[in-house]
C-alpha cells in the first residue's frame, strides 16, 4: 500500500513508531519487527548522525519490511553529525552557521531515505530576556533552510519543547513564528509529552491549528519528561484526538517511546496494538486505562 493511500482514511491516522537507527548496540530489523506487531505503517527515524548511518540503506530496510519512512529527528544540542552544538535560534552567527549547515545536511539524508518530514527544535535552555533576539535568530534560520526543504519535499517541522527555552516552549510562541515566515515547507510538531508538562495538549494542538504537520506522542505525569506509552501517565487522550480532528489534522500519529518499549518488551501485545490502534481512531471513545500497561520501575 502506498503513503498516499495510508493517509487517505477518513475513519483514523495512521500509526507510526520512532526507530533509532545507527547505534550498534541496537538492531534496526529487530526495531522494524517490532513496528509491524504493533500494528504501525510508518516510523520516524532517530539516528546516530555521527555514525553518519547510510540513508538510502536505512530506507531501503524499513520499505522491505512492508513499512514507509515519515519522519526523522534532526540534529539537537550535541546529537550532531559533526558541530559541537545545534541550536538554530543560537545568538552566536558561527553557531547559528553551523545548525543551519546541519539541518540542510539532514533534509538531504531524510529525502535520500524517503521521508518527508524533519523534526527540528526552535533552539535550547534560554534566558527569556533573549526570547526577541533568539526569535529573529530562528525565524532567519528556518527563512534559509526553508527553500532547501522545498526542494527536497521535505517539511521541516518545528518542535515545542520541554520548560526553558524562549521561545520554543510554547506552541503559540512557535506558531507565530511559522505563520509569519509564510513558507510552504516549514510547520510544526506537537510533541504531546512536552505539552503537558508545559500546558494543555488539546490546547496546545488547537493553536497549533492548520501548521500542524507532524507529532510525537507520548505520555507523563506532567511533571517529568518520561516518554511513557499513552495511558500511563496524565495526557486527557479523547480531548486531544477530538482537536486533532477539529483542525484536520491528516498526518501520522508518531510514538516517541522508543526506549520505554526496549526496556519493557513484555507491554508489546495485542492489547497494546489494539489501544494504539483505538488512539488513531477519530476520535477516540475509549476511556485509557493506566493500569494495563503499569510495569515495576526498573
Amino acid at each position: 500500500m502506498q503513503a498516499a493511500s495510508r493517509l487517505n482514511n477518513s475513519e483514523r491516522w495512521p500509526l507510526g513508531i520512532m526507530v533509532v537507527c545507527g547505534f550498534e548496540q541496537h538492531s534496526l530489523p529487530a526495531q522494524l519487527d517490532v513496528v509491524r506487531r504493533l500494528g504501525a505503517s510508518h516510523v520516524e527515524l532517530y539516528p546516530r548522525w555521527s555514525n553518519q548511518p547510510d540513508a538510502r540503506g536505512v530506507g531501503r530496510q524499513v520499505r522491505e519490511a512492508g513499512l514507509e519512512v515519515w519522519s526523522a529527528h534532526g540534529p539537537w544540542g550535541n546529537e550532531t553529525w559533526q558541530a559541537e552544538r545545534v541550536d538554530l535560534g543560537s545568538l552566536d552567527p558561527a553557531a547559528r552557521q553551523s545548525a543551519i549547515a546541519e539541518v540542510r545536511r539532514t533534509l538531504e539524508w531524510l529525502a535520500l531515505a524517503g521521508g518527508s518530514r524533519l523534526v527540528v527544535h526552535p533552539g535550547v535552555l534560554s534566558e527569556p530576556a533573549d526570547t526577541t533576539q533568539r526569535r529573529g535568530a530562528l525565524l532567519d534560520s528556518l527563512a534559509a533552510l526553508a527553500p532547501e526543504a522545498a526542494g527536497h519535499g521535505v517539511f521541516l517541522c518545528v518542535e515545542n519543547l520541554p520548560p526553558g527555552c524562549f521561545p520554543g516552549s510554547h506552541m503559540a510562541d512557535n506558531a507565530a513564528i511559522v505563520a509569519e515566515l509564510t513558507a510552504s515547507h516549514v510547520g510544526l510538531c506537537l510533541d504531546t509529552g512536552h505539552a503537558n508538562i508545559v500546558a494543555d495538549v488539546a490546547g496546545e494542538a488547537r493553536v497549533a491549528g492548520r501548521h500542524l504537520r507532524t507529532t510525537h506522542v507520548h505520555d507523563n505525569d506532567g511533571r517529568r519528561d518520561e516518554h511513557l506509552l499513552p495511558g500511563l501517565g496524565t495526557v486527557r487522550w479523547a480531548e486531544f484526538s477530538v482537536v486533532l480532528a477539529e483542525i484536520g489534522y491528516d498526518g501520522v500519529i508518531m510514538l516517541e517511546c522508543p526506549r520505554y518499549l526496549r526496556e519493557h518488551p513484555e507491554v508489546i501485545t495485542d492489547e497494546l496494538r489494539d489501544r494504539l490502534a483505538e488512539l488513531c481512531r477519530k476520535p477516540v471513545r475509549v476511556r485509557w486505562a493506566s493500569e494495563s500497561f503499569r510495569t515495576t520501575p526498573v
